[in-house]
């Protein structure tokens, strides 16, 4: 069994067997240089809504595993309603 992981944004334990593979038309993997992966600073009004948007999704999962349906746990933040991730180029800043 992997081992959990937490969110440091949430605290959300995360278990890697149970995320559901990205699918084929798109792609995610590590950066490809060490500078590529790197912390970015968020105002406390974002992070606030993140952690909302967060316990939510907690919230949803807990009811859906509650009521013996299926959760499917993407390790995505946003998702459509079928929990696959956004179209990266729907996302601006």
């Amino acid at each position: 069994m992997a081992e959990t992981v937490t969110d440091p944004v949430c605290g959300m334990r995360i278990n890697p067997e149970d995320a559901a593979p990205p699918p084929a038309t798109r792609s995610s993997s590590d950066p490809k240089t060490a500078s590529g992966r790197r912390a970015v600073a968020l105002d406390r009004h974002t992070v606030a809504i993140l952690r909302e948007h967060c316990r939510q999704q907690l919230e949803r999962r807990d009811r859906r595993r509650a009521a013996k349906m299926a959760w499917i746990d993407s390790g995505y933040v946003f998702t459509r309603k079928n929990r696959q991730p956004i179209n990266p180029t729907y996302a601006t800043t």
